[in-house]
């Protein structure tokens, strides 16, 4: 998958499933969904 794809889904929807994994990392690294969704 491509950053194109992800800015694709990103704006089409706004129910992400975000994984166990992926939000203990961004809690240990002070990474909200926000961040995550402006750096796309």
């Amino acid at each position: 998958m491509d950053i194109e794809q992800l800015q694709k889904l990103l704006n089409n929807s706004s129910n992400i499933k975000w994984s166990k994994h992926c939000l203990e990392r961004m809690q240990e690294r002070d990474i909200s969904i926000a961040d995550v969704k402006s750096c796309l």
